[in-house]
């Protein structure tokens, strides 16, 4: 089965419906339609099995990965068997150590319980310098980083929630707003280091949660672990439940006031008149089937080139320059 299938010989009506569930591209499709071509060029599908790797702590590239189905589990390093979060399609993910300059921060898995994982692997080393529009318009550069600056506020949310004892204020770090927002190169450099600030708050978070938890699980993790546990032993320890005997045939129908009881019989395909399921557990109609369909019916692609290391990322902006894949 299929790995590796690059984005542009997906067919258009399969691949927009797709892009139109994942914000960033999105944006760019409403923005600056043209660019979707490069960007697309630039990507491909990847499917993950239960329990696979996406991204090891501490190697270099310069991915950025769009969820389109399943779920991914996010673990504080390469040995820890316990996660401190969970991904859902739609989220963008490994900009943290992309917009810092910096090996991946940590390790991310195909859930366990997913039984179909399907994401979108995008090259971003073409952006090249912030202020560099020769090829990835400035709408574009606007719209990425912006991305970036939410999906780690939103993180941070929710780990100040799940993890109130390590709650902090991710925006005390946060550079000034320009005071003309309606500069698109002002709020570009303005999301560029708002990024870098939280993507630095995220990574101190998650070295702290995974000294804590990294090996032993969540106090969540512990307490869901041990109630399964313990509702386990219940079950096997209970006293079987007496069934109610079957009455007999002339005594049921006997009586007037008794109906047989119709019992449903299970249909081959489910419900009279319903299509056969799709592959991978997806409904013909989903905005991923034809996607799901071609993959299923594609032969192997190699794998897709590894990328030769992260740039630095130290101040001025124009020294950050993203390497770029070497084919």
């Amino acid at each position: 089965m299929e790995k590796f299938l690059k984005l542009p010989r997906v067919p258009l009506f399969a691949l927009q419906p797709v892009l139109q569930g994942i914000p960033f591209f999105r944006k760019v499709l409403s923005r600056d339609p043209e660019q979707i071509k490069f960007i697309v060029d630039n990507s491909v599908l990847q499917r993950v099995a239960p329990g696979e790797v996406v991204i090891r702590k501490g190697d270099f590239d310069n991915a950025i990965y769009f969820l389109l189905m399943g779920n991914l589990a996010v673990f504080p390093d390469n040995n820890s068997p316990y996660p401190v979060s969970h991904m859902a399609p739609g989220e963008m993910f490994g900009e943290v150590a992309m917009i810092q300059g910096l090996e991946r921060t940590s390790t991310v898995r195909g859930d366990v319980n997913s039984r179909s994982i399907l994401l979108i692997r995008t090259d971003f080393s073409p952006f090249g310098e912030l202020t560099d529009m020769r090829r990835i318009s400035l709408a574009t550069k606007l719209v990425f980083y912006q991305a970036i600056v939410e999906t780690i506020q939103s993180r941070l949310t929710q780990f100040s929630t799940v993890y109130p004892e390590f709650a902090v204020d991710h925006e005390e770090n946060i550079p000034p707003q320009p005071k003309r927002t309606d500069d698109p190169q002002e709020m570009l450099v303005y999301y560029y280091r708002t990024g870098r600030s939280l993507a630095r708050t995220l990574t101190g978070w998650n070295h702290q949660l995974g000294a804590l938890y990294g090996h032993r699980g969540s106090p969540q993790a512990v307490g869901l672990k041990t109630i399964l546990h313990m509702m386990s032993n219940d079950s096997k320890n209970a006293a079987p439940t007496a069934q109610p005997s079957a009455r007999p045939a002339a005594q049921a129908s006997s009586n007037p006031t008794s109906h047989p009881v119709t019992r449903p019989v299970a249909h081959p395909m489910g419900k009279p008149g319903a299509k056969p399921a799709a592959p991978g557990g997806l409904k013909p109609g989903d905005p991923f089937h034809g996607v799901q369909s071609m993959l299923d019916s594609l032969g192997q692609q190699p794998h897709p080139p590894k990328s030769q290391g992260l740039p630095s990322a130290e101040e001025p902006l124009e020294e950050f320059k993203p390497r770029v894949f070497h084919h």
